[in-house]
């Protein structure tokens, strides 16, 4: 919820006249400007298609800053149409001048809104010159839901041409709550306030929505309204292009794009000044935007699944940025400056793509946490991996790998999460990493089970899909936190040792070992431990707990904390034993 009940101000931009002659003394009494030689001339000017007009605004109370003082402007009245309206003009002396606030009043003197603004706005006053200077600001008012119409219906028409009929929206509803996507804001009484964000999607509940239809979202539609702080396209695959203007929208701060047709981005793209985050994600992008440094609030980018294969942006003084996922494109290069730029970046996901070296700077990264390398070809560790010690999760799942040793992952001091999976790796070295949490060595060929007596930490361990036909006895005695153990998908699994070391980690609390996973381990026999007090997780009938298969383990408010939760699908040899 907004703590300000009013809402941006849809209208347009302000335009400042900035008029500048000989010194004479001041007048605002009237709309002739010819009394003042010297000085400023505010305008309002209607400059959207279907923006609604400005002549509400009857009068202004601005404030201004010199550099060194304050100036408070007396209540200047407007004289226009819905196109224009305009001060008096007012006497200033020749400098360089801030508009750091404004109040507005209809023509009744009722206040309409306080101006929002985001950044500086300056003009000059020179002697002898007219100055015109558009300041980019954000205003509030109270609803127009005339406005929002006019918008939302602008665009209808723009897309889908005159016929009411095919239009996704009907325009004899009242744009709220009965059109689909739209997301508005609510006061304390739960009356709309403004439209907070939209989507569009290509299907809705398996069918096609006459969204699909749309190859680009044209200027001068949503763009119009100021209030939207995220757009969403979905499911759209003829969408080529996004509107050319959307530096209007100053207060949007999320675009989101899912499996659409996109191209190419706005090329305005890296002025939006407002942005958090950017996510085209399974698209047809080519490239993107190379400086990103003027977009300071931005926390996170997504282009996982384009066809970008050169990465050359800078992201140079960002201090917000975190997120940057490249995964699944043909991406072949990354210039030697993205990541040096990157110092703030936590998460990392290259995830299948081409790269066949990554940039020293990766290993220098102190504040990354994550990477993900999965499916990228990798025949051995890459250096900057093993050089980053501050890392705590690590993809490295269906890779060429196919020998590891101790030291792999042994300067990985805070390593938390290793993903292993679909390498061939046939044996697991006993690493050194006392912190971890999970691991996954499913089908990598392991003759044997891992050594887990170095993780007094360990939560959740997948070891499916391999070669042994057995755990060792006590296989969990030196990890007392264990929590989930995965072993589907095992055809090779025929039995299990008669004690893991589980038996003192089952609890009544939501705390202690809680999910077994042994689906489609058609080979193996195997009655639980008694102890375990188990209840088919899959749904089947169970010999313990019949009256909630159903229930997740683990959840707060369950009463069968200790019973175990047991996933045998397709393992018709694993029995549950009598309780103790």
């Amino acid at each position: 919820m907004k703590n300000n009940k009013l809402i941006k101000f849809f209208a347009a931009s302000l335009l400042l006249a900035v008029v500048a002659l000989l010194p004479t003394s001041c007048s605002n009494d009237d709309d002739d400007t010819s009394a003042v030689s010297e000085g400023v001339v505010f305008s309002f000017r209607r400059k959207l298609v279907y923006a609604s007009g400005v002549n509400e605004i009857g009068s202004v109370k601005i404030t201004l800053s010199d550099g060194s003082r304050q100036i408070v402007l007396p209540s200047m009245r407007l004289y226009g149409d819905e196109t224009e309206v305009k001060s008096s003009a007012y006497a200033l002396p020749a400098g360089n001048y801030e508009l750091i606030a404004y109040t507005a009043y209809s023509t009744s003197h009722v206040f309409l809104f306080d101006a929002e603004l985001d950044s500086k706005n300056e003009f000059s006053v020179a002697s002898g010159a007219v100055t015109e200077f558009v300041v980019p600001i954000k205003t509030r008012e109270i609803l127009n839901s005339n406005f929002i119409r006019s918008a939302l219906m602008g665009l209808c028409q723009e897309v889908f041409g005159d016929d009411q009929s095919i239009w996704p929206w009907d325009p004899k509803k009242y744009p709220y709550p009965d059109w689909d996507g739209l997301e508005f804001e609510f006061d304390d009484y739960g009356n709309p306030m403004y439209i907070a964000g939209i989507c569009l999607n290509g299907y809705q509940d398996g069918k096609e929505t006459a969204w699909v239809q749309m190859t680009e979202v044209p200027d001068g539609t949503i763009s119009n309204i100021a209030t939207i702080d995220n757009i969403t396209f979905n499911d759209l695959p003829n969408l080529k292009r996004l509107p050319e203007d959307l530096d209007r929208m100053t207060g949007l701060r999320v675009i989101t794009c899912v499996n659409t047709g996109l191209e190419q981005l706005p090329e305005n793209l890296p002025e939006l000044k407002n942005i958090t985050g950017i996510y085209i994600v399974n698209s047809q992008l080519t490239s993107f935007p190379e400086d990103m440094t003027k977009l300071e609030g931005l926390h996170g980018i997504s282009l996982q699944g384009n066809k970008i294969t050169e990465f050359n942006t800078s992201f140079k003084g960002l201090r917000k940025f975190t997120t940057l996922n490249l995964g699944y494109n043909p991406l072949s290069s990354i210039g030697p400056n993205v990541f040096e730029a990157a110092s703030t970046l936590n998460e990392l996901r290259l995830s299948n793509t081409q790269l066949t070296s990554l940039p020293a700077a990766i290993g220098q990264m102190s504040l990354l946490r994550s990477i993900d390398l999965s499916g990228c070809g990798l025949t051995s560790v890459p250096a900057v991996v093993k050089g980053n010690a501050n890392l705590k999760t690590v993809w490295l799942d269906d890779n060429n790998l196919s020998s590891l040793t101790a030291a792999d992952f042994s300067g990985i001091t805070d390593l938390e999460q290793l993903f292993l999976n679909g390498n061939k790796l046939t044996t697991m070295p006993k690493l050194t990493n006392p912190r971890m949490i999970m691991l996954d060595v499913t089908g990598c060929g392991l003759t044997a089970a891992p050594d887990l007596s170095n993780y007094p930490d360990l939560r959740v361990l997948y070891i499916g899909n391999n070669e042994f036909a057995t755990l060792p006895s006590n296989y969990f005695a030196q990890n007392p936190k264990m929590r989930i153990l995965r072993m589907s998908e095992s055809p090779k699994l025929t039995s299990m040792p008669a004690e893991l070391g589980l038996k003192s980690k089952i609890t009544d609390t939501e705390e202690g070992f809680k999910l077994l996973e042994v689906e489609n381990c058609a080979n193996l026999t195997w009655v639980t431990p008694t102890a375990w007090r188990c209840y088919d997780f899959t749904g089947k009938p169970a010999q313990i707990d019949t009256r909630r298969p159903d229930v997740e383990p683990g959840n707060p408010y369950d009463e069968y904390f200790g019973r175990v939760g047991v996933k045998r699908s397709g393992s018709p040899k694993v029995t549950f034993g009598p309780v103790n």
